[in-house]
């Protein structure tokens, strides 16, 4: 995250009812990273304010809207959703698209080209005016998803579903999926039925994931499944 930086300064983990936080004149240990370079005075000036998930640019973020049959209308209440359960000062949305289940992985493709966006958001379901996806057909969308994801995020994937029950329990039978492509823009797919407590969950994770899955070269490299 902070590459080049001289060392790592280790605090103690912030506990309720023991110490909460660092104070000025206290002494921690610091695992240094440029021996050579600091032993002769020479540091390389990085501070925390360079490391990547604090100075990350603007996480812009795309809508994809998947219902069972029919192309749902545009509907402005999923983007109002999602933009305040995100953080309007490092989040926008920037782009929407509504498909067929069918239809998910072209609409993937032409927001992804016609956009510049850092995070793909698929919502599988568009409330009560139009079908939502049944249990066979969100494991459709996730079957067609998964090729196009190059590195998964079992991690977040599991803190994102359990967020999705915790506002609907009848979200556990949703495959969601989170992970990056091959360019770097990351991809989340939840149900619209618990939308809300899955991206709890985990948007604190965005900005720096997004971060560090694009990197200086724009991509997350080679590709391969995360243990």
């Amino acid at each position: 995250s902070c590459c080049d930086a001289d060392g790592l300064l280790c605090l103690p983990q912030g506990k309720p009812g023991e110490k909460m936080k660092a104070l000025a004149g206290e002494q921690y240990p610091v695992l240094v990273t440029r021996i050579g370079g600091t032993v002769a005075g020479l540091t390389s000036g990085k501070k925390l304010l360079d490391s990547m998930h604090v100075s990350a640019k603007m996480v812009k973020v795309s809508l994809v809207q998947v219902s069972e049959d029919i192309i749902p209308p545009s509907d402005t209440s999923l983007e109002e959703r999602v933009e305040h359960l995100l953080d309007y000062d490092t989040h926008r949305v920037i782009g929407k698209s509504a498909c067929t289940v069918k239809g998910v992985v072209p609409s993937l493709v032409s927001i992804c080209t016609s956009q510049k966006t850092d995070l793909v958001i698929v919502v599988c379901g568009s409330g009560d005016t139009t079908p939502s996806p049944t249990f066979v057909s969100n494991l459709e969308v996730s079957s067609a998803l998964r090729p196009l994801i190059s590195k998964f995020s079992d991690a977040m994937s599991l803190q994102a579903r359990r967020g999705a029950v915790s506002d609907n329990p009848l979200s556990a039978l949703f495959e969601v999926l989170v992970g990056f492509m091959a360019d770097g823009k990351m991809l989340v797919c939840v149900p619209n039925d618990g939308l809300e407590g899955a991206l709890s969950s985990i948007k604190g994770l965005f900005k720096h994931a997004v971060s560090v899955s694009q990197g200086p070269h724009g991509s997350i490299g080679a590709s391969h499944h995360s243990q």
